[in-house]
């Protein structure tokens, strides 16, 4: 953290913890205190402000919060469903980039009452490649190279094609660092894959990863 905007400080806490993934793939942030959705469609648009935020980050970070649990296990979550509005106000591109770099567990989703998936098992495995590629300010790369991971774990994306601005690619990487809960982390996979498998992980094609031009 080296006191610059916001955003380029927090994509450099991105990249930083993308060195310390564990074997079982994790993003390794995560809160107890999360974020809405709401809040996160608001920084994305640019709605913050930032400057605020950052001088407040450093006095926060020192602060211990009381621990609690994570919100929203499946079961919560298909109670949820039968009530609660859908259409989310975040980008369908946040989604995407939230489901791949994953702080949860999403290899066990919960089931309907037709004994579908509300959406598919995933193995997200996190990357600094699309990071990179969001950083340069190529949203359409980054995008490609993660529905094409996520497709090889067996996941069936509605939307393939995604564009933004460079500026709103950059926010796209600091939203990974505020902490969303798990209720929400399943609600953004609901919309953005299909909820049916075909055949299991293991039985997915095998689809070549796009070659990212890092930047240099």
């Amino acid at each position: 953290w080296l006191d610059r905007d916001l955003v380029t400080d927090l994509g450099a806490v991105v990249l930083r913890r993308l060195l310390t993934v564990e074997s079982d793939g994790l993003f390794p942030l995560a809160s107890y205190r999360p974020v809405g959705l709401d809040e996160i469609a608001e920084f994305l648009a640019g709605n913050v402000d930032a400057a605020k935020v950052g001088r407040l980050t450093r006095a926060l970070l020192a602060l211990q919060h009381p621990r609690r649990v994570f919100g929203g296990g499946p079961a919560t979550f298909k109670r949820r469903l039968r009530t609660e509005d859908l259409k989310l106000r975040v980008p369908a591109a946040y989604a995407l980039f939230r489901v791949l770099f994953s702080p949860f567990p999403l290899d066990d989703p919960p089931w309907d009452q037709d004994g579908r998936t509300f959406f598919p098992a995933l193995s997200p495995r996190p990357h600094s490649a699309p990071v990179r590629q969001l950083l340069a300010g190529r949203l359409d790369v980054a995008a490609a190279w993660a529905v094409a991971r996520l497709t090889q774990s067996g996941a069936r994306p509605r939307i393939t094609t995604f564009a933004g601005s460079a500026e709103f690619a950059r926010r796209l990487v600091a939203s990974l660092v505020i902490p969303v809960a798990e209720l929400d982390l399943q609600r953004l996979a609901t919309l953005v894959f299909k909820p049916d498998i075909v055949g299991s992980v293991q039985d997915a094609p095998e689809l070549p990863l796009p070659e990212p031009e890092l930047s240099r």
